[in-house]
């Protein structure tokens, strides 16, 4: 009766409207974040409409902002989500600003590098990644320069399987295909890469 309606109400704000987006995203953005990576989210809206888009997410640590992320667009499947699997049919950014290695001053958890990794309590598919601007300030790639990657993934908690394209936007004639395969309960690691050099060498 009254829990169901008042359950009802509080999706209906939280997951459909701009001002509950804000409220969902920048609890999980706290309880992500700790000292050395400092997580927020700007403009956030569509949480569960399917269409979920943020303007900005900036990561940052004791010396300021290291990373930003502009333009995330995400279109998904909320129903999916009934069956345990999260399906996404694009997952875009519009740009990607690395600029500079983040700091480190927390040490490592007790038993992280022992432990037996990491298993996806969903399944996870995204039919098309876009990423078409990725730049790499000097600071923490030695020269700058700017990327351009697509691909698709597919995994769940028995591993998982991409496909990523890779090009420079300064040699969009040389690219970088893989196809990567991971399996943890096996410890097997499949990779095919194929480089094709630009022309002219």
């Amino acid at each position: 009766g009254a829990i169901l309606i008042l359950a009802v109400i509080a999706l209906a704000i939280f997951g459909f409207t701009t001002f509950g987006a804000r409220i969902v995203t920048e609890r999980i953005a706290s309880t992500l974040s700790n000292r050395d990576m400092t997580i927020t989210v700007r403009e956030p809206e569509g949480l569960l409409t399917g269409g979920l888009r943020a303007a900005e997410i900036s990561l940052s640590d004791t010396r300021g902002i290291f990373a930003e992320i502009h333009g995330i667009a995400i279109d998904w499947n909320p129903l999916a989500l009934l069956t345990g699997t999260f399906h996404a049919k694009r997952f875009e950014i519009a740009a990607i600003d690395v600029l500079r290695k983040p700091v480190r001053t927390l040490p490592s958890r007790p038993g992280a590098e022992n432990s037996g990794g990491f298993s996806l309590p969903i399944k996870v598919d995204v039919d098309r990644i876009e990423l078409p601007d990725i730049e790499l300030a000097a600071p923490f790639a030695g020269r700058a320069f700017t990327l351009a990657a697509q691909g698709n993934l597919s995994a769940n908690s028995n591993g998982g399987e991409a496909v990523v394209n890779v090009s420079r936007h300064e040699v969009p004639d040389a690219r970088l295909t893989a196809d990567i395969a991971y399996r943890p309960a096996e410890n097997r690691l499949r990779l095919k890469a194929e480089l094709s050099e630009p022309k002219g060498g």
